[in-house]
C-alpha cells in the first residue's frame, strides 16, 4: 500500500526493463529461483529460501532492482538470519499478489 492508501495496479509493464537488460534480469530469475532451497507460501505472497552466501545475497538485490521496475505492486523483502543462517526473498503485496506470483513463477517454483 501507497502512503496515499491505494495500492498500484496489479499489472507489469514489461517495457520498464530496458530492452538491452531484459535477457539479463531473465537469466538471473532463473538462477535466483533455480538456486533456492525451499519455497513458502505466505498470505499476501511467497517466500524463497537460500543458503546464506553473499552471491546469492547480490544476485537477490540485482533480481529487485530489475523487478520492481515492470512489477511496482510488489513488495520486497532480503532477511538474513544471524550466524550462517539461511537468506529469504519475500515477495509480497495486495489482494491477487500470491495468485499472480505462483502463475508468473510457475515453471520456477520448486514442487
Amino acid at each position: 500500500m501507497s502512503l496515499l492508501g491505494t495500492s498500484p495496479a496489479l499489472a507489469c509493464d514489461l517495457d520498464a526493463i530496458p530492452p538491452e537488460l531484459r535477457q539479463a534480469h531473465q537469466s538471473t530469475t532463473e538462477a535466483l529461483f533455480a538456486a533456492a532451497q525451499a519455497t513458502r507460501e505466505l498470505p499476501d505472497g511467497l517466500a524463497l529460501y537460500f543458503a546464506n552466501d553473499g552471491a546469492l545475497l547480490a544476485q537477490m538485490a540485482k533480481f529487485v532492482a530489475a523487478e520492481q521496475l515492470c512489477c511496482p505492486f510488489l513488495s520486497f523483502h532480503i532477511r538474513v538470519e544471524p550466524g550462517q543462517g539461511r537468506s529469504q526473498l519475500s515477495l509480497t503485496g495486495g489482494p491477487g499478489v500470491k495468485a499472480f506470483l505462483k502463475s508468473e513463477f510457475a515453471s520456477l517454483l520448486r514442487s
